[in-house]
């Protein structure tokens, strides 16, 4: 009786296992397309309030309620960064803790800089609340106007662009390592990597090739929905912890 329960142990433990590797797949996916999708919604809620240059103030406090929701929708999306890296990072260090560390290193810097981006946000709508309601012009304004979008937009540069991409060339970098999805799509999110990280550089002299972060974005949501429909392979990792 002793000895069929020895049996059965690792057997119950490859299915433990088995069960964990699902369960984080689901969960990772799921917040790979909450982050997405939570993106989008707080963009088109921000509207065209932020548009003008310089900033209409004016129309950024008539846009109250609409800047909030995008405040929290960049909360959601600013957890779910987070949560990715959390997530992931019991199944990366099967390959390299050191690796496995610094990809959560980029998701925390890249949530940090998106709540700075909302502590920005507003702060700006604040002032302009203060604007709509006081007696000084827009020009005693001017300097706390730029001086917060000038943070705003240089956290989403450097944390959703440069931070991102950093984060998608070390996660896919692993994921063809340990083979947990099929190369096609790991090398697709290492060129995606890639290309949003240089999205990024050349932001920070003025320009916006927006099309650069294309292949990222549409390479996440494809990764998010073949690891929730069919889980991480984890069948270089078995062999390795055999």
């Amino acid at each position: 009786m002793v000895e069929e329960e020895e049996k059965k142990e690792p057997e119950d433990k490859k299915e433990e296992k088995k069960d964990y590797y699902r369960k984080t797949a689901i969960i990772v996916g799921v917040l790979f397309i909450t982050a997405t999708a939570i993106t989008i919604v707080g963009i088109v809620f921000m509207g065209s309030s932020l548009e003008d240059d310089p900033v209409d103030l004016v129309k950024v406090a008539d846009n109250e309620t609409g800047l909030i929701i995008a405040g929290i929708c960049c909360i959601i999306l600013a957890i779910s960064v987070a949560g990715i890296g959390f997530f992931m990072h019991p199944i990366l260090k099967k390959y390299h803790e050191g690796l496995s560390l610094g990809y959560v290193s980029f998701r925390l810097i890249e949530t940090i800089l998106i709540l700075a981006a909302v502590i920005s946000l507003q702060s700006l709508l604040t002032l302009s609340q203060e604007f709509v309601e006081g007696e000084l012009s827009a020009a005693d304004y001017e300097p706390s106007v730029t001086l917060l979008m000038a943070l705003f937009n240089w956290s989403f540069i450097i944390g959703t662009m440069i931070f991102l991409g950093l984060g998608g060339l070390v996660l896919n970098f692993m994921l063809f390592k340990l083979k947990l999805v099929p190369s096609w799509l790991s090398i697709w999110g290492f060129i995606g990597g890639a290309c949003v990280l240089l999205y990024g550089l050349i932001s920070l002299f003025g320009h916006d090739p927006a099309i650069l972060a294309a292949p990222i974005a549409f390479q996440e949501m494809v990764f998010a929905v073949w690891i929730i429909a069919k889980g991480f392979d984890t069948t270089v990792m078995d062999s390795k912890e055999g």
